[in-house]
């Protein structure tokens, strides 16, 4: 599959990756009634809401899709999050393909020469 460019690889994105799918893949609890507590500022109460495309905290005010709640966990910038979500187990095929860069070793050289940037 070749690479994906701009809003196409955020779509991408958005559609293969559920937030739950998300929660589960970083080693945070889900919920049948979709709320727990909050991940990104570090709650206690179940004020994070999350349904399969969107999430809400009602204490920070923090709120998107799965790409903003990656944003949020590990304080990167939009294109790092598209990069971080592509690996496995979602091969998305964003960056080029000379320049594997599966996410998990934080913001590295490679990640500038992703096309979606």
């Amino acid at each position: 599959m070749s690479g994906l460019a701009g809003r196409g690889a955020a779509e991408e994105v958005k559609v293969r990756v559920s937030l739950p799918e998300a929660l589960r893949r970083y080693g945070l609890p889900t919920s049948p009634r979709g709320r727990i507590a909050c991940p990104i500022h570090g709650g206690e109460g179940p004020n994070f809401a999350y349904d399969q495309r969107r999430f809400h905290c009602f204490v920070c005010g923090a709120g998107g899709s799965v790409i903003d709640l990656v944003m949020g966990l590990f304080s990167l910038a939009y294109p790092q999050a598209l990069v971080r979500l592509d690996a496995v187990p979602y091969p998305l095929s964003l960056c080029i393909r000379d320049s594997p860069c599966n996410g998990f070793d934080g913001v590295r050289p490679e990640v500038a020469r992703c096309p979606f940037q």
